[in-house]
């Protein structure tokens, strides 16, 4: 049974209509997608000027040369201009997203806003956590700390991290200040604990064996 002459006429018109309607959306989102594309083809060609010439100062300045005894002594997988070329590269994908962002869907900043607030907390954390192992790390070999010393500090070192971590973690308000007051509580008993062996350890060392003898 063949559909009669309206359902095609109507069929036919849903479709125009339809295809209309597209085209009507790709042209007024056209000249936004334009944009958008040569803002970020604009950061792509500045971003690759300021990489040359920052890999040229640093080349210039020999700060690779600087730290190379001690990157090659702990192995240390990157370097100086490495470092600083990604931060240069993060820096401007981020403006890329903003740029996108904002020309496509501006409704939509807000949690872009958040997301990179997230990523911005999350990447200092990871870095401050490095920063604070090798400085350690560079701390004990220097110096040739005691091993109770040691020890201190790597928990110390700990609880200062799982302290940034919490900071981080996407908890209910509650947990949250319930585990920063438990790892605060935590910190401020082990430095209690450890200045009152540091400082009294040998008096009550030889008080215990003179109470034996």
């Amino acid at each position: 049974m063949s559909a009669s002459p309206l359902a095609n006429e109507t069929l036919i018109n849903v479709l125009r209509e339809a295809l209309r309607n597209t085209i009507r959306d790709l042209l007024a989102i056209a000249p936004k997608v334009f944009v958008a594309a040569l803002v970020v083809a604009l950061i792509a060609v500045v971003g690759m000027l300021i990489v040359r010439m920052v890999k040229r100062i640093l080349a210039s300045l020999r700060v690779d040369d600087l730290v190379k005894p001690v990157v090659e002594r702990y192995q240390i997988p990157v370097s100086i201009t490495g470092i600083v070329v990604a931060l240069i590269e993060v820096g401007l994908a981020i403006l890329a997203i903003y740029a996108i962002t904002y020309s496509l869907f501006p409704s939509f900043v807000t949690y872009v806003n958040a997301f990179m607030n997230l990523v911005g907390k999350v990447i200092s954390v990871i870095v401050m956590i490095f920063v604070v192992v090798i400085s350690l790390t560079l701390v004990v070999e220097r110096m040739r700390i005691e091993r109770g010393l040691r020890g201190f500090m790597l928990l110390l070192t700990l609880l200062i991290s799982l302290t940034l971590i919490i900071d981080v973690t996407n908890i209910s308000p509650d947990l949250k200040k319930a585990l920063a007051w438990g790892l605060s509580l935590g910190i401020g008993l082990s430095i209690g604990v450890f200045t009152a062996w540091y400082f009294f350890g040998e008096l009550l060392e030889k008080k215990c064996r003179s109470d034996q003898r």
